[in-house]
Parts: C-alpha cells; structure tokens; sequence
C-alpha cells in the first residue's frame, strides 16, 4: 500500500470510531466546514488508492469448470462464480484460492491467493497459503518472500516458520536456516520434522554428529519417519557404523510413512474443502490406519457413490471386509474388482487371504501365485505362500518364498520370524543367527518373539552365553510390551537352562 492509501485508511478507521455528536460538533460552523473540506479532499485520495490495488491485481484465474471431476465441479464453479461476481473482495478471493488448492488447482490458486493479498494488505492466511502454494510449485524464493511476509503479520505461527526454515535452506542460506531452526527447537522439541531440517542442515555443513543428533531425536518421535531412517543410514555409512547403517536402512525399507506434519489450522481448513471420490478414500484410508474400520468402510462407500467404477475403492473395501473377518462381503468385492480391473495383484492378495483363513490352502495358494504372476515384487504374497508351503511340509519351498519378501522388503517382521522358524526346523542354527543379530535393537511386537527364536539358535549352536543373554532380553521386552504368557515361558526355559549350565560349570 502507498503512503496516501495508508494515511486514508488511518483515517478512515478513525473517523469511524468518532461518536455521532462529536462528528458534527453543535457550535462552530468553521470546525465542520474544515472537517467536510478535509474529507472532500480524502476522498480522491481512497479513490486514487483502490484504483492502484485493482491495477496491481493479477487477472481471475481462467477456470474451464466442465473439465472438472463431476463431484467437484459445483464447488469449484460456486467459488468461482462468486470471485467473478465480487473481484474486488479479498475474503472471496481467497476463498476462490483455498477450493483451488484443495483440489490441487496450484497455478490457478496462487493467482487467487495473491489477489487476496493485495485486497487485504494485513490479512496473514492469504500470504501464508500463497506461501505453500509456491512453495509445492517449485518457486522456492518466491515462497520464501511471502512466508516471510505472512510471518511479518504474525510471527508466532509456527506452520509457517517451519516453512521458512526449508525455503532458506533450499535457497542456499544455510545460516539464516539453521537460526531459525534453532529457535524453533527451543520452542517445538516434540516436532520430528524439525528435528529432521535442523540434521539436514548439519549434514550439509559436514557436521555429522550433530546431524546423527537430530536425525535419531526425529525417529524417537515418529518411528516410521522414512526419510529420517535413511539419513540416519547414511550418517552411519559415512562414519563407519555398518551395523547401525542397515539396522536404520532396513527400518527406513519396512516403515510406511511420513512424518506427522505439525498443527496447521489453516492447511486443516483447505483439506476440508476437498470433495470427489479421492477426498473419500483418503478420508478412509485414514481411519483405516487408526483402526476406525466402520468409518473407513464408510468412506470408501461414499467414494463408489460418486465413482461406482473406482477400482481403489472396491479393493479397500475387500482389504477392510477381510479386517472384520465378513468373508462374505470380501468375497462380493473380490468379485466386483476383478470384473472392473482383473490384473488387480492387491485383490488377488487380500481374496487369498479370505481363502487362507477359510482353511482353503490350495485356492489361497492359487491367488496368491495370481498375485505374484502379475506383481513379482509382492512381499506379502510371498511371505502368505512361504506360510502355506510350510503348513504343507515343503521347507525349502516355504524358505525360499521367505527369502524372497525379505528380498523385496527387508526388514519384514514376519517374513523374518517365519523364515527363522523353518531354519530352526532344518537344524540350520547359524544362518539363524546370521538373520536375527542384526536386528537385535529393533523393538516391536514380534523382538520377543525374534529374540527368543535366536536365543534357541544360540544354545542348540553350542553358544550358551549368548543364548541366556539374548533369553533375558527377551523375557524383560515380552513383560514391557504385556506379552505376559511368552515372559513366563522364557523365564521357565531360562531357569531350566541356567540349572542345567551349573551341574556342567
């Protein structure tokens, strides 16, 4: 905003905070005369200032809105409709902007966002999402200057000084990022993906341990943060730690997400506006996570009534059937996949579990070779047919398929356990040994389990001190993650074991 637009706007605002009777004072016909002349001459002035903000405007993005998925097209159309109706207010351009984002209208939405801006000089959001926007464009610097200036009009959001930190980084100014960083440490140590910026600014700066600092306090965070597993794998490489360096690129292979992104409510605000089938699955696909099957049953059924020919929706929804153990209803949406979409390698999977665990061995072998036949790659069917193959005697079979899910996805629990099992069946302790050591610091609900089978390995290879070392950890892990019943039978073996070790000192 230029001086003159600033100074009438000041004065506007004050002029109408003035009482009624003091606005036109009852005596002194020269006071209000020189108040009517100054407000004559104002006038203009806001004139002169709107005229300006309208020619620094970017022109309304050109939407053709018959393009767009039809479960969102009313919504796109009524935002935009409006922004056509009402070009020169702010709040309605940037809801225009908002509905474009959530659809991932990203061009289009950045033009929204700064027309907003100019219409509402001191309004944060509208330059805080213009902002994101840049910023997933690629236009770093671009996105730097408008968090910046967001954060101008409220500097205590720290969405938006997370953002920053990046872009700075990105940009090159590693000192202004590891500053602001360090601040934010101070202010949010629970976020782990502060954690992982500050570690990625250490390693380039060649600090490794701080880096390896970092990295580890954003794993101890979120467990399954992907990104901070293998940073952390290279770390060890760099320093010579091989043990530590696989320990971190297997968990890095075998996590499945993301860092959880930190509170934003105005990013939770765009979210929401999402509309369509995809909106739906991923709204189901979230509850899905957490557990929440109904609910994400009921998302996915939201999806197909939008989308009936949705194969992703169709395949979630047999996934979630089989959770609850509705054969039944699996088998129904088995069957409304494949006649969508028969190379679908997931529905062959998720049926062959259904027949699995109605004691059909055979037919649940044939899905998942049909599985395999259309994803080689397929851990889980592998390690379905590794377990049936063994149910059925055949363990150099059954270990061959175990090997090979952990060949697609190393550090797969349960592949690993069961590979474990069939090892110990052929007496083949060492390579037992060899699998199950690396992993030893891994704690989840199969380490007991894990650590009890390499215990055994242990003391049937002659290596009793090992054995009863690996048994302690693994009663002690069973008692701290309730697994009540394995803890006292490891105990009774340990017992046994240490009495038999003392009539043989």
């Amino acid at each position: 905003m230029n001086s003159c637009a600033g100074a009438y706007a000041r004065t506007a605002r004050s002029w109408n905070m003035i009482p009624l009777n003091e606005r036109f004072p009852l005596a002194g016909f020269h006071h209000s005369a020189c108040m009517l002349a100054l407000w004559l001459l104002l006038l203009p002035l806001a004139a002169s200032a709107q005229d300006s903000r309208a020619d620094r405007l970017p022109p309304l993005p050109q939407l053709r809105v018959e393009l767009f998925e039809p479960a969102i097209r009313d919504t796109v159309s009524a935002a935009y409709e409006e922004a056509r109706r009402k070009p020169a207010d702010g709040e309605v351009n940037g809801r225009l902007g908002m509905v474009l984002q959530a659809h991932q209208q990203l061009e289009s939405a950045a033009q929204s966002y700064q027309r907003a801006s100019l219409l509402q000089p001191g309004a944060f959001r509208w330059r805080y999402l213009l902002g994101t926007v840049q910023a997933e464009l690629g236009e770093t610097e671009q996105a730097a200057e408008s968090l910046q200036s967001a954060l101008d009009r409220q500097p205590d959001y720290f969405p938006a000084r997370l953002k920053l930190a990046e872009a700075l980084f990105a940009l090159g100014n590693a000192r202004a990022s590891l500053n602001l960083y360090e601040q934010l440490a101070t202010e949010h140590a629970d976020s782990s993906v502060l954690h992982y910026g500050l570690g990625r600014v250490h390693f380039a700066a060649g600090n490794l341990r701080l880096a390896e600092r970092s990295y580890r306090r954003a794993c101890e965070i979120s467990r399954d943060f992907r990104a901070a597993h293998y940073a952390l794998a290279r770390i060890y490489t760099k320093l010579g730690d091989t043990a530590k360096a696989e320990r971190h690129l297997a968990l890095y292979r075998s996590s499945r997400g993301a860092a959880p992104a930190p509170e934003d409510p105005l990013m939770r605000d765009v979210v929401s506006l999402r509309s369509g089938a995809r909106s739906h699955l991923e709204r189901g696909l979230a509850h899905q996570d957490k557990g929440e099957i109904e609910r994400a049953i009921a998302a996915y059924h939201e999806a197909l009534r939008i989308q009936p020919d949705y194969v992703q929706a169709h395949v979630n929804l047999l996934a979630a059937y089989v959770s609850l153990s509705d054969w039944g209803k699996a088998r129904q949406y088995y069957e409304k996949t494949v006649a969508l979409h028969r190379d679908s390698a997931e529905a062959h999977y998720n049926y062959g579990i259904v027949l699995s665990r109605q004691g059909n061995r055979l037919k649940a072998r044939r899905a998942f070779r049909k599985a395999l036949q259309i994803n080689p790659f397929y851990a889980e069917a592998h390690s379905n047919i590794g377990y049936i193959e063994a149910q059925d005697g055949d363990l150099e079979l059954a270990a061959k398929h175990f090997r090979l899910a952990l060949q697609h996805r190393p550090g797969y629990r349960e592949a690993q356990y069961n590979l474990a099992r069939v090892l110990m069946e052929r007496n083949e302790f060492h390579d037992v040994i060899a699998l199950l050591e690396p992993s030893v610091d891994v704690v989840d609900d199969y380490s007991p389990r894990l650590l009890h089978t390499l215990a055994d390995a242990c003391t049937r290879a002659g290596l009793f001190e090992s054995g009863i070392s690996y048994a302690r950890k693994a009663a002690e892990l069973a008692a701290s993650l309730d697994q009540h019943a394995l803890a006292s039978q490891i105990r009774e073996e340990l017992n046994a074991a240490e009495k038999e070790l003392s009539k043989h000192p």
